[in-house]
């Protein structure tokens, strides 16, 4: 199998890239990019599993291609809400932090920026020398750091976001299964 996104080899059975961590789901929503760009990678990554792939031979029967249009049809009503609509959501179905989040990074270096600003300006006020290498030095380290760190933060938050989406997405092909059990309860 290959990644849609970067274009690493996985094996049959993979669920996430190793290099990137993209899903190799086949997408649900319409032609992927990869269908687009490289038609190889596509007919590897709809050919049939190795048999390798479940030595027990049980629990796995691959979706036939006249239920694709019907999996097409149906979309979460959750994901597809605006900002508006997800942030008046009272059941809490949707998700504002995934659409803010961006925003959130930008006005984090922005304010970042201008606090490291003042500071290496209170440095030129108490000395000159200290203001130099405050602004040289010292604050384009902090900076740096700071970014890093919330960063990090930002990460972990969409982290979680997109596990909630992916586990809302196993939850819906479950759902659209015959019996309703999926390939765990077979």
């Amino acid at each position: 199998m290959i990644c849609p996104k970067c274009g690493n080899t996985e094996p049959g059975d993979a669920v996430y890239c190793s290099n990137c961590g993209s899903s190799l789901a086949p997408q649900l929503t319409g032609e992927s990019q990869a269908t687009r760009q490289a038609p190889e990678a596509v007919r590897a990554a709809t050919a049939a599993p190795p048999e390798t792939a479940n030595p027990a031979g049980e629990g796995y029967t691959r979706p036939k291609t006249a239920e694709l249009p019907r999996l097409q049809q149906r979309q979460d009503p959750a994901s597809s809400k605006g900002f508006l609509a997800s942030l008046f959501d009272v059941g809490f179905n949707s998700f504002v932090t995934p659409k803010v989040v961006k925003a959130v990074y930008v006005l984090v270096m922005i304010l970042t920026a201008l606090w490291e600003l003042v500071i290496a300006i209170a440095a030129f006020r108490l000395n000159t020398v200290l203001g130099i290498i405050a602004l040289f030095i010292l604050c384009p380290i902090f900076f740096v750091v700071y970014l890093a760190l919330w960063r990090i933060v930002l990460e972990l938050v969409m982290v979680i976001f997109r596990i909630a989406e992916d586990v809302r997405s196993i939850r819906l092909r479950r759902d659209l299964e015959p019996n309703g059990l999926g390939a765990v309860g077979r």
